[in-house]
């Protein structure tokens, strides 16, 4: 995990073209690329936590259980990890059922930018608009 927490300090200090070359990393590393991801979701740190949503979303990555890791992050006590992890969910597909369920609460956050992004993601898969759902105001 030292490592991830690395690549986590050097997300923040670094320039656009070495992220990409980064991410291309990760996702040329495939599954274990993802694996140590989805194990920063678990960091005790939040910047990690954050991280490892955030480049979850960027790379796309669909699996189910990763999706329902990001669902699970909705309920992180810190602001940005909801937020990256709503994000994420904005960015992938397809989302099982008890993500829709968790993306429907998290409509409801403190965090006025969590509630953009959940609300993002609900439009990404609802067919139709749902009754009822709240309106984001800015």
């Amino acid at each position: 995990m030292n490592e991830f927490r690395r690549l986590a300090v050097m997300e923040r200090v670094s320039t656009a073209p070495q992220l990409r070359g980064l991410l291309d990393e990760i996702a040329r590393a495939g599954q274990p690329g993802w694996g140590l991801l989805l194990a920063g979701l678990d960091d005790e740190d939040s910047q990690v936590r954050a991280y490892a949503a955030k480049m979850l979303g960027s790379l796309k990555v669909s699996r189910a259980d990763v999706v329902i890791a990001l669902a699970q992050m909705l309920e992180d006590e810190c602001p940005q990890v909801r937020q990256a992890a709503a994000k994420a969910l904005t960015q992938v597909t397809p989302h099982p059922m008890p993500v829709f369920g968790a993306l429907i609460r998290a409509q409801h956050d403190a965090d006025p930018v969590v509630r953009e992004y959940a609300a993002e993601a609900v439009d990404a898969i609802a067919i139709e608009p749902l009754p009822g759902r709240p309106v984001v105001v800015y």
